[in-house]
């Protein structure tokens, strides 16, 4: 029996998968951040070298009885030194028997089951990935918080801080988003936030990104800054969408494009869904609950890759009953 590795790294979290040939995920865990612009390489090794070894004990399986591998990386083919360095990374843990993707393409992979599509991820950062018919890719998204990240959580977070600063000294109506930022810093004297996100949390983007729940919180009791902030994500990663849509062959029949998603952002619920739904319409797009976690998407690759002869067909509809615990 064969058995495979599936990674999916992220900006704030990693999953790890270890699946047999039945569909049975043998063992399952999370680790922290794979990003190497993050953690760096250092952080990466040795996040991936102690949780599959872990894994395999937890399998009760050698790290050789891993037939293939697949590892979503954030980042992973942007900056091709960098991509050089974390393969020889991972070849040193697992030796030849991997694939290294970047992590939206995990993603994708797990939410269609390899369909033709598009998926969305918006976590802690935000980026599009697609495939057509034909084998064709395209990309929208994914320059990183400087450059864009539109829709993110950190994006969302970042503007939900200048909504407080701008709410303290006046220049828009104070709502219910002030008083929760307040009551989350514990600060009674407004310019304490400034100490706080450059000396504590160092504007750091996992730790800035994570504060888009208080975002979150407001929106689901009625705030209109934060209800509004969600739309805008919305409208931003629906761009990216479209970007991805006119260079794929996807069709053009009404609501023929499958869009699938995944990442912090969408936990928010229909405060980011139902104007996405709505925008994707415009587009001949429908929105689809995604199949199975990116996790399981790098342990379809790792499968695909590997063994040819399998009956791929019913294997997700398997992964999908099989991770309803996780």
């Amino acid at each position: 029996m064969g058995f495979y590795l599936g990674v999916d790294g992220g900006g704030t979290k990693t999953e790890y998968a270890i699946v047999n040939e039945q569909g049975e995920i043998i063992a399952y865990d999370i680790k922290g951040s794979c990003d190497y612009l993050n953690v760096g390489f250092e952080g990466i090794k040795s996040n991936l070298e102690e949780t599959i070894a872990n894994l395999c004990k937890k399998a009760n399986i050698g790290i050789n009885d891993i037939k293939f591998s697949c590892f979503g990386i954030p980042n992973y083919g942007e900056n091709l030194k960098d991509s050089a360095i974390i393969n020889n990374i991972i070849r040193g843990i697992v030796k030849e028997n991997f694939i290294c993707i970047n992590d939206v393409e995990a993603a994708y992979e797990g939410s269609l089951a390899g369909e033709p599509g598009i998926h969305i991820v918006a976590g802690t950062g935000s980026i599009v990935f697609g495939k057509d018919s034909s084998g064709n890719t395209a990309r929208s998204g994914g320059w990183g918080d400087f450059l864009g990240d539109e829709g993110s959580a950190y994006w969302l977070a970042k503007k939900m801080l200048e909504l407080f600063t701008k709410q303290s000294d006046g220049r828009i109506q104070k709502s219910l988003l002030y008083s929760l930022i307040k009551q989350h810093f514990c600060i009674s004297r407004d310019l304490d936030l400034v100490d706080i996100v450059y000396k504590q949390l160092k504007t750091k983007r996992d730790k800035i990104a994570d504060l888009q729940i208080i975002l979150c919180k407001a929106a689901q009791n009625g705030d209109c800054y934060a209800i509004k902030a969600y739309e805008d994500a919305a409208y931003e990663l629906f761009i990216a969408v479209k970007a991805v849509i006119n260079n794929l062959d996807l069709g053009n029949t009404e609501g023929s494009i499958k869009v699938s998603y995944s990442g912090g952002v969408f936990k928010c619920g229909r405060y980011i869904i139902h104007p996405l739904r709505k925008y994707l319409l415009s587009s001949n797009a429908v929105l689809c609950e995604p199949l199975l976690k990116p996790v399981l998407g790098s342990v379809l690759v790792a499968i695909k890759s590997s063994n040819k002869e399998l009956d791929f067909s019913k294997l997700p509809g398997k992964l999908a009953r099989a991770s309803s615990g996780l």
